[in-house]
């Protein structure tokens, strides 16, 4: 029982930090597109 109860606490983590980390990679695709927006746009201005 004790064994299975770390597992399952084991399985938690390794999804928290997948999570975390995935989230952390979108966060900074989604700051690279707002600047690549904003150059095209500057772009498109001059």
């Amino acid at each position: 029982m004790i064994q299975e109860m770390r597992q399952e606490l084991k399985s938690w983590g390794d999804t928290y930090y997948r999570a975390s980390d995935a989230r952390r990679d979108l966060d900074e695709i989604e700051s690279r597109i707002d600047n690549l927006n904003s150059r095209v746009s500057a772009l498109e201005t001059k």
